[in-house]
């Protein structure tokens, strides 16, 4: 994994707002007043996207052994 790319900017090093993954917090506008329950939402959203990716990884499991099944056999 390469950590320091030559020539790349830090803020355009991803392609999507790593931000928004940790956190669960959107990108927010200066010209657009916050939601007053923005942090109650950003706790559900992260724990939605921390939720997808467990089932991803329980995914990845199960396909994994199968795949051990199918070889074994």
């Amino acid at each position: 994994m390469v950590f320091e790319l030559i020539g790349v900017r830090h803020s355009a090093r991803y392609s999507y707002d790593q931000r928004w993954l940790k956190d669960g917090q959107m990108a927010e506008f200066s010209c657009v007043e916050p939601e007053p329950n923005a942090a109650a939402k950003a706790r559900i959203m992260k724990a939605t996207n921390d939720l997808i990716a467990d089932l991803h990884g329980v995914v990845n499991v199960i396909e994994a052994v199968n795949h051990e099944i199918y070889v074994a056999q």
